[in-house]
């Protein structure tokens, strides 16, 4: 199983034929449902699955790498838990990984009734939700227990572990984490998870679920927030987590959606590392470092993925990896036309450097009339569409360009290249005039020689006024390094030496580190 949707916008769902099932990405698993000639009906119920061939040793479970979380589902069946006397059961041959009191190890869930819940399993009834009776109450109540918290502000004042954490969160109750109290989460073996879970919401307005001066550490666990679809028809309440989030080993975010896409707001000074994982949901960046250090992998397909949305007028310095289209109905089932990478505003840099894999698409559709934001990184990888909506004058700059700028201007996309000469010989070379993509008065020649020993490139410009500023950008993936008038790049155990030659008389020169750290 995979993020997202089948191309023909049915939800993956429950296969009994006993096959071992690796899960990647925000995966769901839907039961009790069929979608025989394109659709859906309720099977009669219980019905029972089993993942994994007959006699298994090993565990037919299996996760396909971090940020990776299954979601066992029952929206038809809800009232009926699954495990229970008249809820679906799923049992997996050659077991799972549990704690002795049958807490599942792996990232694995209930979704049942617009709410995510811990599971449990066990040979006779497979997977269980957690009952209240499995839940401690009271954040203190120690480093083995997972704690559930429903519709009540709550203050931690000092420090305390735990194993995990459901919080139902509510308007005007939140969890604050005091200055000082740091509430690490997890065994910093198996992923350690949050689940957000809204209590019924008469507004789309925001609510805070985690604030405070203090820390969410998930310690050397994969930290995981998870957070339940919409109700159709009824509003959200994206939850706001805004006390800083510490770990070493990335955090991954996901949502559960069938039809409309939750969301969830990060604006604490979060330093975790090892990167961050978006799927099925769209997280807004409100804060300086909501993505902490490392790249932001952002999944999905064409119908209703993850996305990494910016709100205010800041530079991101994380590197990007995208795939699909992001978010793309809101919470009363309208189309809304939106990006993995998404622009809410106006005066948002992203410095670092912008991978597709496959397909994806940038948007700036909530954004304002003639709003301006900027990539300064490399774009590359798969095809990518960009989306500005109906607004008028809505921009998203491109600054990566690979050559000589005057005045930080970016080259003119209408100029005409031509080539000037080319000659043959021992040393072959060829000068092609640039001119035209230079403000007016420039002229700009660049001038490329095969020599014996190596490649020359000289550029040459004159008409510059006094004061002009002249930039010669490389964007690379190599590790870039100063080294008094050279500069040493290093990838894949190689070095390539970049010595400039400035001839005497000449205007003065400043070599200098690029904001981000992969490029010069």
């Amino acid at each position: 199983l995979g993020s997202g949707y089948t191309t023909d916008k049915r939800p993956l769902y429950a296969n009994a034929d006993g096959a071992s099932l690796i899960y990647r990405g925000a995966a769901r698993l839907e039961l009790g449902q069929d979608n025989g000639d394109g659709a859906f009906s309720v099977r009669p119920v219980p019905q029972t699955y089993t993942i994994g061939p007959t006699g298994a040793t090993a565990l037919a479970l299996v996760r396909g790498g971090k940020g990776s979380v299954l979601r066992l589902s029952d929206r038809m069946n809800s009232g009926n838990p699954i495990g229970s006397a008249n809820g679906n059961k799923v049992f997996v041959n050659g077991g799972i990984e549990t704690r002795e009191d049958g807490l599942v190890l792996a990232p694995v869930f209930g979704s049942r009734a617009y709410k995510m819940n811990f599971l449990k399993y066990d040979e006779t009834n497979g997977f269980t939700e957690f009952g209240d009776a499995d839940y401690a109450t009271a954040l203190d109540a120690g480093a083995d227990k997972v704690v559930k918290i429903s519709g009540t502000a709550t203050t931690l004042s000092s420090d305390a572990t735990i194993a995990g954490l459901r919080l139902d969160y509510a308007e005007n109750k939140p969890l604050t984490i005091a200055e000082g109290a740091t509430l690490t989460v997890g065994d910093g073996v198996h992923p350690a998870a949050i689940i957000l879970n809204t209590v019924y919401a008469t507004s789309t307005l925001s609510w805070t679920a985690i604030n405070g001066a203090g820390a969410i550490d998930f310690g050397a666990s994969e930290g995981l927030l998870v957070k339940p679809e919409r109700q159709h028809g009824d509003y959200d309440a994206p939850p706001v987590v805004s006390a800083a989030i510490h770990g070493r080993n990335g955090l991954t975010v996901v949502g559960d959606n069938l039809s409309q896409n939750p969301m969830l707001y990060l604006s604490g000074a979060n330093d975790y590392a090892g990167g961050t994982f978006i799927d099925m949901i769209e997280v807004r960046a409100s804060g300086a470092s909501p993505f902490g250090a490392g790249p932001v992998t952002v999944r999905g397909r064409r119908i209703n993925g993850g996305a990494a949305a910016f709100g205010s007028a800041r530079t991101y310095t994380n590197d990007f990896v995208i795939t699909g289209y992001g978010r793309n109905y809101d919470c009363f089932r309208s189309y809304y036309a939106s990006g993995a990478l998404h622009f809410r505003t106006s005066g948002t840099v992203l410095a670092g450097n912008v991978r597709v894999d496959e397909y994806a698409r940038i948007s700036a559709t909530d954004a304002a009339s003639n709003a301006v934001n900027t990539i300064s990184g490399v774009i590359s990888g798969g095809d990518l569409q960009f989306i500005y909506g109906a607004a008028a004058g809505k921009k998203i700059v491109l600054e990566g360009h690979n050559t000589l700028t005057v005045d930080g201007q970016p080259h003119s996309v209408t100029g005409d290249v031509h080539v000037a000469s080319i000659r043959d010989g021992d040393q072959p070379e060829a000068i092609l005039d640039l001119s035209p993509l230079y403000p007016d008065g420039v002229s700009a020649y660049r001038r490329g020689r095969l020599e014996r020993d190596g490649f020359t490139l000289s550029d040459v410009l004159t008409g510059l006024g006094s004061g002009s500023s002249v930039t010669w950008r490389m964007l690379t993936r190599a590790k870039a390094r100063i080294e008094g008038e050279s500069v040493v790049l290093e990838q894949g155990g190689r070095t390539l030496t970049l010595s400039r030659n400035v001839p005497e008389g000449a205007s003065s020169w400043q070599l200098e580190q690029a904001p981000h750290g992969a490029e010069w």
